[in-house]
This record gives structure tokens, sequence and C-alpha cells, in this order.
């Protein structure tokens, strides 16, 4: 005879296997993190499914049920739950506001990397810890002025994740081509060559 236990544990297990399918659509998500909200590893496992839905179709950021989704995820206590709503590109400002103060640095470091972010977020995370700053250097929304700062910085990874990134201004790219690191003048120069291009 089963328990409820023996139940609960199959629910379960049934649960992590339909939140980690790809096939699963977005209302069978939102209707298991409504059933389910509170468990921590079916969080994280719908979040990390939903980031990657939103991946391959941006448009869903535009849906109300994806931003129901995201506002709750935000939430979660599971820090890994709240990695990828970070990174989300479909997730909205006001959740990216949120999460910019989040007390994991992991987070705050994956909102700076997400291009979704607005320009005044990341103007203030310029100011947080150097692992969040370094994830502004990669992000295409940064602002300029605060990547012709960073192509300043004494790390030669920093400077050239600066010089690859195309919102980099034309000026710190030429200060960037005359950098002592071959690596970063290789990449500050192509980065130059294709901005003449265009």
């Amino acid at each position: 005879m089963k328990t409820e236990t023996d139940v609960s544990y199959k629910a379960r297990l049934e649960a992590i296997k339909a939140a980690r399918d790809p096939a699963s659509d977005l209302h069978e998500l939102e209707a298991l993190l409504l059933q389910w909200l509170g468990d921590g590893e079916i969080e994280a496992l719908i979040a990390s499914n939903l980031y990657n839905k939103c991946q391959f179709k941006p448009s869903y950021g535009q849906e109300p049920l994806v931003v129901r989704m995201i506002e709750k995820l935000a939430d979660s206590s599971e820090p890994s739950c709240r990695w990828s709503v970070a990174k989300n590109s479909c997730t909205p400002p006001h959740v990216l506001e949120k999460l910019s103060q989040d007390r994991v640095v992991i987070v705050r470091a994956l909102v700076a990397t997400n291009p979704s972010t607005p320009p005044s977020i990341l103007t203030r995370l310029f100011y947080d810890e150097k692992s969040v700053r370094d994830g502004l250097t990669g992000n295409p929304a940064t602002p300029a002025k605060l990547l012709a700062l960073l192509a300043d910085d004494p790390e030669e990874v920093v400077r050239a994740r600066v010089a690859a990134n195309p919102s980099t201004p034309k000026s710190a790219l030429e200060r960037l081509a005359k950098d002592p690191d071959d690596r970063v003048a290789d990449t500050a120069k192509k980065q130059l060559g294709e901005k003449n291009i265009s």
C-alpha cells in the first residue's frame, strides 16, 4: 500500500522532470510554479527552462504569463533561480532593478551582463564590487562613458572584453589598439575596423 509520502515524492519527481523538460510549454510551467512555489529546486529548474525559451524567442518578454512567472521567480529563496532570472533577456526592468540590489553578488553581476538592463541601473552597478562591475564590460547596453572608464582597467581580461564590446566608443578603442597586451590591441583594432566599415 502506497503512503501519502510515497505519492508526494512521486509527484515531486514528476514535477522536477516536467520543469526540466524543454517541451513543457509556458502554461505547464506556470501551473508547476503555482503548485510548487517555495520549492527552490523546482523554481530553479523552471527559471532555467524559461531562460532557455527566452533565448530562442525574445518576444516572450512581452507575454504577461512570462512576466508573471519571472516576478514570482525573482522572489525565490534559491540563488540559482534568481541567477537565471537576472540573466534572462525577457526579465522586465522593474525586476532587474530589484535583482540589482540582491544580497548575492553573482545575481547582481548577472544583472550587469543583461542587455535588457536599463542604463540607469548599469550606471549604479559600476560602483558595486569589482566582480559586478566587470559584468558591464561585455554588455552592449553599458553606457559608452562607463566603457571608456573600464578601458583603463589594470586587468587585461577586462580590457579585452571592453575592446570586444560593440558599444565601446572609438576614442577608447584607439587607446586599446595601443595596449601592451597583444590580445587586447588586436581585438580593439578589429573592432575599429568594423566601426570604420559601418
